[in-house]
Parts: structure tokens; C-alpha cells; sequence
């Protein structure tokens, strides 16, 4: 290389368009649905072209450590939700295998005798504001 010589990057010229065709195809064949999955990704893809790459190893690698049930729960989430995002898909992951939806039941009993007191249910007398408008008229 000499001085004032122009140097190129070959990288650019590169067709990659066919890697990321594989890569989707890999990472759609993970779901239950892949043709659910692929339109999801093409979404994604559309949204974000020029992280495609990075949003679909997150997915991926996502989809192998969670239970197919969880992952077309979340991805249908997503679609319904227009959420394109891979780290968003993952924090609905996260959130739903590790929340699942419980009921408590409140009680309200007398920890000596296991009772509910008589007391609790009695309801405080409401003054009127007529009673405190008379009141303020007179001082």
C-alpha cells in the first residue's frame, strides 16, 4: 500500500441478504407455528433492518432456553401488541415463567380466639357539612 491509495472495504459488497433469509428460517423453525413466527420476525426485520442480525441471535438464543408453550405465548403476545423488539420479547418471557397468576384470599380473623370481632364491622357515625358550615358562621 502506498500513499493516497484508496482502500475499500470488500465487506460491503457482500450479498447478505441470503445469510439473514437462513438466520430467519432457523430461528421460525424454533416455534410451534413457523409461519406465524417467520411473519413476526419479517416485522421485526422491517422495523429495525439494520439490526436484524443482532435482534434475531437474541431471539434465538432466547427460544433455545425457554419451553416452546412460553415462546408462542409471548410471540403471540407480541403480534397482538405490535411489540418488534428482541429484548422485549425477552422481558415478556422473563415475566410471564416467572409470574404466574395467583389468587390470595384476605381473611380478617382475631389472632387469639380465630374469630372475627364484633367491633370490625361497626361503621363511624358521618357528620353533615351543615353541622360545620353553622359552626364556622358562628366564630
Amino acid at each position: 500500500m502506498g500513499r493516497g491509495n484508496k482502500v475499500v472495504n470488500t465487506d460491503h459488497k457482500r450479498d447478505k441478504k441470503a445469510a439473514i433469509g437462513e438466520m430467519m428460517a432457523e430461528t421460525a423453525a424454533l416455534f410451534a407455528h413457523p409461519a406465524k413466527a417467520r411473519e413476526w420476525l419479517e416485522m421485526i426485520k422491517a422495523d429495525k433492518p439494520r439490526y436484524i442480525r443482532d435482534q434475531l441471535s437474541m431471539i434465538r438464543q432466547t427460544a433455545l432456553h425457554t419451553a416452546s408453550a412460553h415462546l408462542n405465548q409471548a410471540m403471540g403476545y407480541c403480534l397482538s401488541h405490535r411489540i418488534y423488539s428482541a429484548a422485549d420479547f425477552k422481558s415478556i418471557l422473563a415475566s410471564t415463567e416467572q409470574h404466574p397468576k395467583k389468587r390470595t384470599k384476605v381473611v380478617r380473623l382475631n389472632p387469639l380466639s380465630g374469630e372475627i370481632p364484633d367491633k370490625a364491622n361497626i361503621r363511624p357515625h358521618k357528620s353533615s357539612l351543615e353541622d360545620f358550615e353553622l359552626i364556622l358562621k358562628k366564630s
